[in-house]
């Protein structure tokens, strides 16, 4: 028997670390919003689900193991109360 040896050609996943710089979008924003590109202060795995803590003025806190366009990270922000955040991009 042949096993399929091809491989997908996408981009491989980045990592999100501390110093990365991330660009987010809110779920309750336009498709077409995005903000700058935040730095990633801290991370904190002893949950279940990581903490990722990026450097902005409303000071986020992103909940969740992956992120990307198609699926968004719920965490409670004292503004927005409960909202879906999208990551991006990871530089």
């Amino acid at each position: 028997m042949l096993k399929k040896i091809c491989r997908s050609r996408k981009e491989p996943k980045k990592t999100v670390k501390v110093g990365s710089t991330v660009m987010i979008r809110f779920s309750d924003e336009p498709i077409d919003t995005e903000t700058p590109h935040l730095l990633v202060k801290q991370i904190n795995t002893q949950n279940h689900s990581p903490q990722i803590e990026i450097d902005s003025p409303l000071g986020i806190a992103l909940l969740g193991k992956r992120a990307d366009k198609s699926t968004p990270i719920y965490y409670e922000d004292p503004h927005r109360g409960i909202t879906g955040i999208y990551l991006l991009k990871v530089g």
